[in-house]
């Protein structure tokens, strides 16, 4: 009985020995086959990073940077702006109710001595009674050539004070005369002199100041329109007689120089090409973009260039040999510039590269002027950008 009872136990672990060998010789099977597998995946790869911060593993073509001494031209967009330095301000000399406006919009060209409005205003009224009652009763002129320049300082001309002295009368309406020549402008309400915006417009002229009395300026929405009062003081509107003008140039790429120059065309210019110079340089932050204007500065006697059309401004650059590579090998990190440069081959044919911090110059979309950073000698990639993902964190040395 115990005999057999011995056999069956030994041939029992026997079995179970059996089947523990089976299931290992199974699992190494099934892992050399997977083995397998990952090695055909790997083998297919063309690109494998190894330290995205500054290495790249990858089969991408490479370049080196040739020498050139032509000047890059790149068109760059704007449009013809006004001179502000050239505005001229039309204030009111008195306070009034506007009973006629001959300015309908903005940019109206108005010449010099042409009528802009007519005016009811007591002020005036009253000025022009106390200088016929002195030309009537007083005896002394000096009191009277005091009334008559308060009359031309207050706006009227010569023409009309001598039109007074002639006839006598006084007129309820006084009309107004532009001082200057040039493209009407209409002043923001903030840009008003003496304005308040807490003031409501009444009915009759009490709103208006008289003599003795603190000027208060109505309620304005920013532009004169007729029926509007109008204080002592206030300007009505600018008047440019756009004979400079500006050209304001935007780009988002390499900055240009200061006095580089400048080819300027229109669509309505036909051949005709302007040449000027950057003026000024200016950084801009709008709208949460970050780009640079550039300022040129012109004549513009017989006004050929009008206002708000829209130019291209072919830029160029300074001549002078200098080492250059096509534009897709460089990668823009905001405040720095980077290329990969090629360090050594592996194994299997494919290049190692490193990111390498370089210095630009100007470029004309296709070709960029290299500053500093790489020899003759050094091999790039073709196109940078394709070399890492965008979530990659770049350390280049």
């Amino acid at each position: 009985m115990n005999r057999n009872n011995t056999i069956c136990f030994f041939f029992c672990v026997a079995g179970l020995i059996s089947c523990k060998d089976d299931s290992s010789r199974h699992d190494h099977s099934q892992m050399d086959m997977d083995a397998g597998k990952t090695g055909t995946a790997d083998t297919s790869l063309t690109t494998v990073v190894l330290s995205p911060a500054q290495t790249v593993i990858s089969s991408q073509p490479v370049v080196k940077p040739g020498f050139s001494s032509t000047a890059y031209s790149k068109p760059v967009p704007g449009y013809v702006s006004v001179d502000p330095g050239r505005n001229e301000k039309v204030a009111a000399r008195f306070g009034g109710r506007i009973e006629k406006l001959y300015i309908r919009y903005d940019f109206q060209y108005v010449s010099k001595g042409e009528k802009i409005m007519e005016i009811y205003s007591p002020e005036l009224k009253t000025a022009e009674e106390e200088y016929l009652y002195l030309l009537k009763n007083s005896t002394n002129s000096a009191l009277a050539a005091v009334a008559r320049n308060k009359l031309i300082n207050m706006g009227l001309s010569i023409d009309q004070v001598l039109r007074l002295e002639t006839k006598r009368e006084i007129t309820e309406n006084i009309t107004i005369y532009s001082p200057y020549e040039g493209y009407v402008k209409m002043t923001p309400e903030d840009q008003q002199v003496g304005m308040s915006g807490s003031m409501s417009v009444k009915s009759d002229m009490s709103s208006m100041s008289q003599p003795g009395q603190t000027a208060i300026a109505p309620q304005s929405s920013g532009v004169i329109r007729e029926g509007g009062y109008i204080i002592k003081g206030q300007t009505l509107f600018l008047l440019n007689d756009f004979k400079k003008a500006w050209v304001i140039l935007s780009s988002g790429g390499a900055a240009f120089p200061l006095h580089a120059p400048v080819r300027l065309s229109n669509e309505q210019w036909k051949d005709s090409i302007i040449s000027g110079t950057i003026g000024l340089v200016e950084p801009v932050f709008s709208k949460g973009q970050k780009f640079t204007s550039y300022r040129v500065y012109l004549d513009n006697p017989g006004r050929a260039l009008l206002l708000n059309s829209l130019v291209t401004a072919q830029v160029v650059s300074d001549a002078g040999e200098g080492m250059e590579l096509p534009v897709s090998s460089v990668l823009s990190l905001g405040q720095r510039k980077i290329v990969w440069v090629r360090t050594g081959k592996t194994n299997e044919g494919s290049s190692v590269f490193e990111a390498r911090t370089i210095t630009t110059g100007a470029e004309n979309g296709e070709r960029i002027k290299i500053t500093g950073g790489l020899t003759v000698q050094d091999e790039v990639a073709l196109d940078a950008g394709f070399m890492t993902d965008s979530q990659t964190l770049i350390n280049p040395k």
